[in-house]
């Protein structure tokens, strides 16, 4: 899906596509490098990929920045409540909330195709 965004999004799509794989990618160092830190470091990512969100919905006029918004601050409210609560209902949303980040890109990423479509569009029929 990031890949996807790369390719075919605007700005704000390869941004929040960035930000993703430097979220999975910081995930998967600390769970094979730091096992002793506790969940610590994956808070300390998942705070500065709602910044990266957060910063993409200011003058924003499409809504997906705000659904990433929304669905990584659920995210980090699930680890904050922590481990020792980490119950099925919890750990359903924390699955959820993550894949509603990247649902929300592949919303953006399409939106971002379509208005270049209808750009180009336009463009040919002033132009004909």
């Amino acid at each position: 899906m990031a890949a996807f965004a790369q390719i075919w999004g605007g700005r704000r799509e390869r941004v929040g596509a960035v930000t993703i794989l430097a979220s999975l990618l910081s995930g998967y160092v600390l769970m094979n490098q730091w096992h002793g830190l506790g969940l610590w470091p994956f808070i300390l990512v998942d705070v500065i990929c709602l910044g990266m969100f957060i910063s993409l919905c200011w003058k924003s006029p499409h809504p997906w920045p705000y659904w990433a918004s929304g669905a990584q601050g659920l995210n980090l409210m699930c680890e904050l409540v922590g481990p020792q609560h980490l119950s099925r209902p919890l750990a359903t949303a924390l699955l959820v909330s993550g894949y509603g980040v990247v649902l929300s890109l592949l919303i953006g990423t399409i939106s971002a195709i379509r208005r270049r479509h209808n750009a180009a569009k336009r463009q040919t029929q002033e132009i004909g």
